[in-house]
């Protein structure tokens, strides 16, 4: 058996305790195993704290370690991921590229690419609309009905316009 301080610490207090010991002699004796137990305890203590030490050393460059492998494999993996973004972005840019219409293909169309129906129908019909001023001192138009208004006015187309277009007739 190898001595310790423990093992010391124990025959002591076994010491002061012979048969015949003076009480001062039990006291010195006494004293001296608490000093030796405080000491061993601190050296324990001393011990365990390096021991820590040590561990946590060796676990904080693991630890250090693996986030430097964890970082240097996402820059690659973000890296390849952007590499293929770009791609797929240029392959995107230039596939819709011919059906975007061109500005030049817009105003042949004489309408907004996204106007609203209701604006479409009432520019339509502002279109075909014709109006027609009567001047009063006229006694002849004033006169007359709204069919032989109309027949007087697609008289009047025709001479203008040769192309006999029905569009271009009022009804």
């Amino acid at each position: 058996m190898e001595p310790t301080a423990n093992c010391l610490v124990t025959a002591l207090f076994y010491a002061s305790e012979l048969p015949g010991t003076p009480l001062q002699t039990k006291n010195a004796i006494r004293s001296v195993a608490f000093v030796l137990q405080d000491l061993e305890i601190e050296a324990t203590s001393e011990k365990v704290e390096r021991q820590l030490e040590m561990q946590h050393d060796k676990l904080s460059n693991t630890v250090k370690s693996a986030m430097e492998e964890v970082k240097t494999s996402l820059e690659s993996n973000v890296a390849d991921m952007r590499k293929l973004i770009d791609e797929a972005t240029v392959k995107s840019a230039q596939s819709a590229q011919p059906t975007a219409p061109t500005y030049r293909d817009v105003l042949a169309q004489n309408k907004a690419p996204a106007a609203d129906a209701r604006l479409l129908a009432r520019e339509g019909i502002r279109r075909r609309q014709i109006l027609f001023d009567i001047n009063i001192n006229s006694g002849e138009l004033c006169t007359m009905d709204d069919s032989a208004i109309f027949k007087s006015f697609n008289e009047a187309i025709t001479k203008i316009d040769d192309t006999k277009s029905k569009e271009r007739q009022l009804r």
